[in-house]
């Protein structure tokens, strides 16, 4: 039972990010091979399967004389407090603070906007772009712009795109060290859920480019 579960859940979730994979493709009319490199961290989704894998290990554990023993105590409270986890990254991942921060520019982009920059880590950096384009330009009718770089590199992606950068977005854990007096800041917010390990935490902030 539990190995039939697991395949249905599992042809379920290749065949979702399949389906994913072949939207974004036809949408942004980009290559399937250059999308999957993009989206290939989709493979949270197999998290889904984490319980019934731990399940399928124990089974032989759970058998005496061809009768099923109750599972202890401490197994149901350890799924318990894993669950929640476990559903939370498989719905949400890593990506929550810049689904904030794709609504707060798409309720800000004007007529005109062309360009966002995201300072960011290198960790999950496009992954992030993606899902802010997704809230501000899905199908790419808008022609908006996309550029991403690290904190060290910002001066210099912002010295050559000098006047056409509208929109900058600082995610959290992006330290920049020069002055951003001049730029007006549209909106920071702090992540609704900290991610231990450097991955998520702290704040994000918002900033328009003087034109």
């Amino acid at each position: 039972m539990l190995v039939v579960y697991i395949s249905a859940v599992l042809a379920g979730i290749v065949a979702y990010i399949a389906t994913l994979w072949t939207l974004e493709a036809s949408l942004w009319n980009m290559s399937l091979a250059k999308v999957m490199v993009v989206l290939g961290n989709n493979g949270r989704y197999a998290t889904m399967l984490l319980i019934p894998m731990v399940a399928l290990l124990r089974w032989d554990e759970t058998l005496e004389k061809n009768r099923a023993v109750p599972a202890s105590k401490a197994s149901i409270q350890a799924i318990a407090l894993v669950l929640p986890f476990v559903l939370f990254l498989t719905l949400a991942g890593h990506q929550i603070w810049s689904e904030d921060a794709g609504e707060v520019l798409a309720d800000s982009w004007a007529s005109g906007d062309e360009t966002v920059l995201l300072i960011a880590p290198e960790s999950m950096a496009m992954h992030h772009l993606y899902v802010i384009k997704t809230n501000v330009d899905l199908d790419g009718s808008q022609s908006i712009q996309g550029l991403w770089t690290t904190p060290d590199g910002a001066p210099t992606i912002l010295a050559e795109h000098s006047g056409n950068i509208d929109f900058v977005l600082v995610a959290p854990g992006a330290t920049i060290a020069f002055d951003t007096t001049s730029w007006d800041l549209v909106h920071s917010q702090g992540v609704p859920v900290s991610v231990p390990g450097g991955i998520q935490s702290g704040s994000w902030s918002l900033y328009r480019l003087p034109g």
